[in-house]
């Protein structure tokens, strides 16, 4: 289910990606409001994702010491 979220937040990284192309032959009000809600929705869903990875416990935490190294 994570990788379904990053996908949304794929996407919205794109749409902000193609605002910043435009945007370098032009400025349009419009596309500055669309780019700044997609860029925000794909850190949302970036972050539901990271979220969920962590909550699953696909994810293992490893303290490292000083004394004990493999």
């Amino acid at each position: 289910m994570s990788l379904l979220w990053l996908r949304f937040a794929l996407a919205c990284y794109f749409v902000g990606l193609v605002y910043a192309f435009v945007a370098l032959t032009r400025t349009s009000d419009l596309f500055s409001r669309v780019a700044l809600h997609a860029a925000s929705l794909g850190m949302v869903f970036h972050f539901v994702s990271l979220t969920e990875v962590f909550l699953s416990g696909h994810v293992v935490w490893r303290r490292y010491t000083t004394g004990n190294r493999c």
